[in-house]
């Protein structure tokens, strides 16, 4: 459809019509020690820009985040502009360009306010060269930009709402298009939910399955000797609630507040209340968080005190929860989904968990796809990081104050006091705060979770400059104990910075040593020189697969985590390093020089993860696993990497995949969502950069259950606390 032209495809045709129309703009002559040849690959006039202007924005903007080949579509659009002066060609080139980096940042739209403090001011001093040039100064663009628009002089590309132009003002936002499109559309579809009326299920049916669920048949959780039973409290009882009545049910909390046991006991009550199991969809945004979400709720549902039939069925029928993707039948070939408005999903309810890391893509295909009949419920963390890809959609849908005064309150074994809300989706979400990790018996537990909170608070509790007092500052690397919060800093490298190194960089060697000392040199060194045999038809014996996970799971305990891939503090440069030590330490124990070889850059027994999604072999980006000598029943073996799929256990040649794995000793924070381990290191870039928000360190920090390392500076982990993501986005504002 004509509304689904991307901008590329918008510029091509409007280029050929352009070309049809008028004569070839001149080409510049090459400047000077600049670059010529990407000079040339533009339609620029000299007039307005000159080649040597044109190469040097190109090499600055490289370092600020923008492609050339973004430039040159920036180029290309504004000259299809006409009439314009040398400056307010510059303006408009450069609050394009502004916009491409609001969007690359996750915003939906770039405000238009003026003043010191507006965002285009600051973006454009951003992505300027300091000293910045004579005649790119801001205070000459911005007017002459206002200017344009005031006047309606930059038309050809820059329309209002309605009009079918690659840039849209509405109301002081300037949106792509295509943004706009797809924001107005999920804004649709949720408002459409919101107006539909509750279901009303009998009172007295629901009160009875409450009972059961909580009081006769509680799930259980074991300390190891003994199983407790799980009461859900006054918050997740409010919450299951609303997700059996209320068309949209809004759920975030942050961890060890209880969704898992919310989703329990939603599916629970529902197949009591006559949901027919099959009806029942589960889902998670990414393979990751798909299958801890299964693994979560088969644990909660095995451990249910005296079972009825209803929760053995959910046992064995409940269908797996799938990625989006999945669920909506996403085709690579052909990009579109299977399911969509014109032909929905069969559920009628959609559970999914992790809804911070969706994108409004995705939301607004999710949105289009569900029955008129259906119910969603989504859970997340909405002070996380939002997703990778455009939008904050979770954060944007709850409102400002949740309420409790809601129809079905005094349905609860313990009711909440009731309160109004406000906001228009107040009556469609609960917010839980009461965390169920924060015992007595757990300090290291209690630990981490008050330096998150104190964290995602901007650290404004605390005296100006000083941490919480749970970070455990360490003087050297060798004194870490490896529970709760602690930090250290490194030593900063003398000399000028290497090819990986960042200026100012820091000496991390005592840091690759005590984490390969204390959480990869444990691993059971019989697993990782075994051979495992798989059978004709992939599978592998049971001794085998209890081994594979024992080995998965060894590594699973902790994990490195980065603000960047890049640079000797990101995922890349740390993974070459632990992957270096693993050679020394497999070539030490190894039985035979064979032993210690390395395969496709990986040694076998190393921890792997997936770069992107494999939809035939069903893997997907962030899926990790391990590389094992395998041996197949016609007697070859050969390296594999293995991968947990639910019950299952995965396995492919390693020379298949090998393009698409990489080392997963370390990852960046946004990779981690959805996982949870043991032992973190958060590793902090050497110097400050814009992506070091404290949404980026709560979810960083989070990821830990028994003790968080923080590597760096105690001033950049200030400023990072300090400073809040800048995602801009209008889903919320459009439901009013």
């Amino acid at each position: 459809m004509r509304q689904m032209m991307s901008q590329l495809d918008l510029l091509s045709a409007w280029k050929k019509q352009d070309a049809a129309e008028k004569p070839q703009a001149r080409q510049p002559e090459e400047a000077p020690g600049g670059r010529g040849v990407f000079a040339r690959a533009f339609r620029v006039d000299a007039s307005l820009l000159s080649a040597r202007d044109v190469s040097a924005l190109g090499a600055h903007l490289e370092g600020q985040g923008i492609s050339r080949a973004r430039l040159n579509l920036a180029l290309n659009l504004v000259q299809l502009q006409e009439g314009l002066s040398a400056t307010e060609h510059r303006a408009l080139l450069m609050v394009v360009l502004a916009s491409m980096l609001a969007q690359s940042m996750g915003s939906t739209y770039m405000p238009l306010e003026d003043g010191e403090e507006g965002y285009l001011r600051a973006t454009l001093r951003h992505l300027l060269p300091q000293p910045t040039p004579a005649g790119w100064e801001i205070d000459a663009l911005l007017p002459a930009f206002a200017t344009l628009l005031s006047e309606e002089r930059a038309s050809a590309i820059v329309g209002q709402p309605g009009d079918f132009k690659p840039l849209i003002v509405d109301q002081g936002r300037l949106y792509h298009q295509r943004m706009l499109l797809h924001e107005e559309r999920l804004a649709q579809a949720i408002d459409q939910m919101l107006r539909r009326p509750d279901t009303s299920p009998d009172p007295g049916e629901v009160r009875q399955a409450l009972e059961e669920v909580i009081e006769k048949r509680p799930t259980t959780w074991s300390d190891g000797q003994t199983r407790h039973p799980v009461r859900p409290g006054p918050e997740q009882q409010l919450a299951a609630l609303s997700a059996l009545h209320a068309p949209l049910a809004l759920i975030t909390g942050g961890p060890g507040t209880g969704k898992t046991t919310i989703v329990v006991t939603i599916l629970r009550l529902a197949a009591r209340l006559g949901l027919e199991v099959a009806d029942i969809a589960l889902a998670a945004p990414t393979g990751k968080a798909a299958n801890r979400m299964a693994e979560s709720i088969r644990a909660q549902l095995t451990g249910v005190q005296d079972p009825g039939d209803l929760d053995t069925r959910l046992l064995h029928e409940l269908p797996a929860p799938a990625t989006l993707h999945r669920l909506l039948g996403y085709s690579p070939r052909a990009g579109t989904f299977r399911h969509h408005r014109h032909h929905r999903l069969p559920a009628k309810l959609v559970v999914v968990d992790e809804a911070s890391m969706i994108d409004l893509f995705m939301m607004e295909a999710l949105a289009q796809a569900l029955a008129d009949d259906a119910r969603l419920v989504l859970l997340g963390d909405a002070d996380q990081l939002p997703s990778v890809d455009t939008g904050a959609v979770l954060r944007d849908l709850l409102p400002e104050v949740p309420a409790t005064d809601l129809p079905w309150r005094e349905l609860a074994l313990d009711p909440l006091a009731a309160t109004p809300g406000q906001g228009r989706t107040a009556r469609h979400a609960v917010r839980l705060t009461k965390s169920h990790r924060m015992r007595e018996d757990d300090p290291a537990g209690r630990a981490i979770l008050q330096v998150a909170r104190a964290v995602g608070a901007g650290l404004a509790g605390e005296a100006p400059g000083a941490l919480p007092p749970q970070v455990d500052t360490l003087s050297e690397m060798d004194a870490a104990r490896w529970q709760g919060v602690e930090l250290w800093s490194p030593a900063r490298r003398a000399g000028a910075p290497g090819a990986d190194e960042e200026p100012g960089s820091v000496r991390l060697d005592a840091f690759i040593d005590a984490w390969f000392k204390h959480h990869l040199a444990g691993v059971p060194r019989d697993l990782i020189f075994q051979t495992y045999t798989r059978d004709a038809h992939g599978e592998f014996a049971p001794e085998a697969r209890a081994e594979l996970r024992a080995l998965m799971a060894y590594f699973a305990r902790a994990r490195v985590l980065t603000l960047t891939r890049v640079f000797e503090t990101g995922s890349e440069a740390l993974n070459r390093r632990f992957h270096a030590a693993f050679g020394r330490f497999r070539r030490e124990i190894a039985r035979s020089p064979a032993e210690g070889s390395t395969l496709y850059d990986m040694y076998v027994g190393e921890p792997v993860m997936m770069l992107r999604n494999d939809y035939e072999r069903d893997l997907f980006n962030g899926d990790q696993g391990v590389v094992v000598w395998c041996k197949d029943a016609g007697g070859q073996t050969q390296p594999f990497a293995v991968f947990e799929r639910g019950e299952r256990l995965v396995a492919y040649p390693l020379g298949e995949l090998r393009d698409d794995l990489v080392h997963a000793y370390a990852m960046t924070v946004h990779k981690s969502q959805g996982s949870e381990f043991r032992h973190i290191a958060v590793v902090l870039p050497a110097q400050d950069m814009p992506l070091l928000t404290r949404e980026l360190l709560y979810t960083g920090i989070t990821r830990a259950s028994k003790s968080v390392l923080l590597v760096g500076s105690e001033r950049l982990l200030g400023v990072g606390a300090e400073r809040r993501a800048r995602r801009f986005s209008g889903v919320g504002g459009r439901l009013g």
